[in-house]
């Protein structure tokens, strides 16, 4: 490696990377150079502390039974806003597999239907499961 650009290296996909994998990073904070020292860093540590830096992710799932008044509005309220509108999954006993922007559209805490291809197919009494990830 000590030839080698970085840009010549193998590649690490996410299916394998593991904890103890190393990062190289330059700590410009070092004092041992006036441009930084390179050190390593291991992908568990990495983690965490991006973590901290953005927030971390949690799985959600909110559960709705269908009132008049959801039927009519054609929306619910889930308790967080979510993280990423394309990870949102909904399930309702009669109506599998909703499609984002199809069947349904979500903007921050709001999932509704109107005009979608869930419109009419929601009845009250219905049970309506939301998933979703939400930052902590």
């Amino acid at each position: 490696m000590a030839n080698q650009k970085v840009t010549e290296l193998n590649s690490l996909n996410t299916a394998s990377i593991a904890d103890p994998d190393l990062f190289i990073v330059v700590d410009v904070d070092a004092l041992s150079s006036p441009t930084g020292e390179t050190k390593n860093i291991n992908f568990h540590d990495l983690a965490v502390k991006v973590n901290t830096w953005s927030g971390s992710l949690e799985s959600v799932s909110d559960k709705f039974t269908i009132t008049d008044a959801i039927t009519g509005s054609k929306q619910v309220t889930l308790s967080y806003q979510i993280h990423d509108a394309d990870d949102v999954q909904v399930d309702i006993r009669h109506a599998p597999n909703q499609t984002l922007g199809i069947d349904y559209t979500v903007t921050q805490s709001i999932l509704s239907w109107t005009g979608l291809d869930l419109d009419g197919q929601i009845n009250t009494d219905d049970v309506m499961t939301v998933r979703y990830q939400r930052l902590i």
